[in-house]
């Protein structure tokens, strides 16, 4: 279907940019699935001689490099705070967690936070398999995976934000660390990376449990 014969890209473009706090801009993603079909409208455009092939040559050309400059500027995403100029980014503190995980021979984690289940597993490139509190989670299959580990015997470890990270609800102990610190014997072991994240390692069933975690049938 021509994109110009029908109503429905343009009201549910409308309707993502109206419908979305500012603080939701994911939603949006879906949007560059416009991209290809604007591609092919401006083809037929120029086949039909009512662009001409030069205006077709730059409005390509635009939206390339504003493409890039994205994928750019993606190299120091962050999805909670702003990052100055002289801190880190985030893939490089990510990398500094997955550093400590790997020395303490650590690849499957239970995450504190609903968002940072799947940074974990991004970061990585699926080298290490996260879950959250919740033991369905976003794709169950890393879910399994990681409770595996735990009731085969294997060491897991337990990451997440900070009190003082500045993310959104680390004013709410359980978001944040669940009041780790006083429910292990050793709390001088608890890993931090740049006052953001977190990292214990070798958490227990009872321990998670103690945390929030919930589990299916064990």
């Amino acid at each position: 279907m021509r994109l110009a014969q029908g109503r429905w890209p343009f009201s549910c473009s409308a309707a993502e940019w109206a419908l979305l706090s500012a603080r939701d801009p994911r939603y949006l993603l879906p949007l560059g699935l416009l991209v290809p079909l604007a591609g092919v409208e401006l083809l037929d455009l120029v086949d039909r001689r009512i662009v001409p092939r030069p205006a077709a040559i730059v409005v390509t050309a635009v939206v390339l490099l504003l493409g890039s400059l994205s994928m750019r500027e993606f190299s120091g995403f962050n999805y909670l705070w702003k990052n100055p100029p002289d801190r880190w980014t985030e893939a490089r503190r990510l990398q500094q967690v997955f550093g400590f995980l790997k020395v303490s021979g650590v690849r499957r984690v239970f995450a504190m936070n609903g968002m940072l289940d799947s940074q974990l597993v991004f970061y990585s490139d699926e080298q290490v398999l996260s879950r959250w509190a919740n033991p369905l989670g976003r794709y169950p299959p890393y879910g399994k995976e990681v409770d595996r580990a735990l009731a085969s015997g294997e060491k897991v470890a337990v990451v997440g934000y900070t009190h003082g990270s500045g993310a959104p609800g680390c004013w709410d102990v359980p978001i944040c660390t669940g009041g780790l610190e006083g429910l292990v014997p050793n709390p001088e072991s608890i890993f931090t990376v740049e006052g953001k994240y977190f990292v214990y390692v070798g958490a227990d069933r009872e321990l998670l449990k103690k945390l929030g975690f919930r589990f299916w049938g064990w």
